[in-house]
């Protein structure tokens, strides 16, 4: 069986399906998003000074634009929320129950602080 987005959301739509099968298909849907994956792009690129270096080429395109190295930091989300601030305080202290209790998608909040700062 194939788990894409559509079936997925096809399969949410239904209303006889359990509370458990129902939270499991969002926490799948949240996982799968492609802009939490770049978390370990990210992670790999940060250097002993906590930041990452050399992540954009000026004229890397055939038309003098800037362009992404290593991953495109000009496709990060934006914020769907202000004061991403506290949403990253409470991922760095490892707090997710707070942090799903504030957001509801902790996910999408993470998502969302990609490009905050």
């Amino acid at each position: 069986m194939q788990f894409d987005k559509a079936i997925l959301g096809e399969v949410l739509k239904d209303d006889t399906l359990p509370d458990t099968d129902r939270r499991l298909i969002e926490i799948r849907q949240q996982l799968g998003k492609t802009s939490t994956a770049k978390y370990a792009a990210l992670k790999a690129l940060v250097m002993n000074d906590h930041r990452a270096h050399g992540l954009l080429m000026y004229h890397g395109a055939s038309t003098g634009r800037w362009s992404g190295r290593h991953f495109q930091p000009q496709n990060l989300p934006r914020p769907s929320f202000k004061n991403t601030d506290v949403c990253i305080e409470l991922f760095q202290y490892q707090n997710a129950q707070l942090l799903e209790m504030i957001y509801n998608d902790s996910m999408e909040a993470l998502s969302s602080c990609l490009r905050a700062r």
